[in-house]
């Protein structure tokens, strides 16, 4: 119930994509509650606010059904895969905490104007990354991502 980027692949459950959320933020925190169930996140959004807050959820609806089937169940499954564009990875994992520099600071534009992004998966395991085609957009290379 706890939400950063370092923990990415070090829990058992996912914020699906398209799932409506009421949120608050307070400082250094926002409050996600899923407006179908009732279960409550914390996220710690850091002293950027909501410039951080607007890397992890957005007002508009995101829609998945637009992308082939096999895409769809990779971002159910928050994982990115050779062939997948930048949106679909943004979608399935979120912003990376590196790309090109840490990602704190940089905007939704920043971070999509990068070729590789690296996620934290918890302080002392490997990193994950994801390297895209600079001509494409598109995933070239994977590394660390679990699952099949």
């Amino acid at each position: 119930s706890y939400i950063t980027w370092v923990n990415w692949q070090a829990t058992r459950t996912f914020v699906p994509v398209g799932t409506k959320l009421r949120v608050t933020y307070a400082g250094s925190k926002a409050t996600l509650v899923d407006v179908k169930t009732g279960k409550s996140y914390t996220l710690d959004i850091g002293a950027d606010g909501e410039v951080y807050l607007k890397k992890f959820v957005t007002k508009r609806p995101v829609n998945i059904k637009k992308f082939p089937k096999d895409v769809q169940a990779n971002i159910r499954k928050a994982i990115a895969r050779v062939g997948m564009t930048k949106e679909q990875v943004y979608i399935a994992m979120g912003p990376p905490s590196w790309a090109d520099g840490k990602t704190n600071t940089m905007t939704y534009e920043d971070i999509m104007a990068t070729n590789l992004w690296v996620y934290k998966r918890k302080r002392f395991s490997k990193n994950i990354g994801v390297e895209f085609d600079a001509n494409t957009g598109r995933v070239i290379r994977t590394e660390g991502i679990w699952g099949k």
